[in-house]
């Protein structure tokens, strides 16, 4: 069984907060939104100099995106086993709102999902 949702965003994820996602895109910034739909659970993130800012578990979702994505494909993703756009185009996820920016949004999550994969042990270690 995979580990809740919350050990990666308030946990492993948290960790990530106030600091680049990934060097050169400092002048990214969006507000958005991950529902895992098997969970009915929304995750708030916002980005600002391309450094999470914000994450929030709420009862809908914020922000100009939102995600909609099943469990076993949120896990594969931030696992570094699947792509977003791999995802996108493979039906497992949808994207609300703007389509461009979730698209931009996207690719550079998916360079950090591949940089910075998620294991159950990464949930324990400190300063990632």
């Amino acid at each position: 069984m995979p580990a809740p949702a919350s050990d990666y965003f308030e946990g492993f994820l948290s960790r990530h907060c106030n600091r680049p996602l990934l060097e050169g895109f400092d002048a990214l910034d969006a507000a958005f939104c991950i529902h895992l739909r098997d969970d009915d659970a929304f995750w708030n993130l916002r980005l600002e100099a391309g450094r999470i800012v914000a994450i929030e578990r709420g009862e809908t979702g914020a922000g100009a995106v939102r995600y909609e994505v099943d469990t076993e494909a949120f896990w594969a993703i931030v696992r570094g086993r699947l792509s977003p756009q791999a995802a996108f185009f493979a039906r497992r996820t949808e994207i609300a709102g703007d389509l461009f920016l979730g698209l931009k949004l996207a690719k550079v999550l998916g360079l950090f999902f591949a940089r910075y994969p998620f294991t159950e042990n990464a949930a324990d270690e400190p300063g990632v």
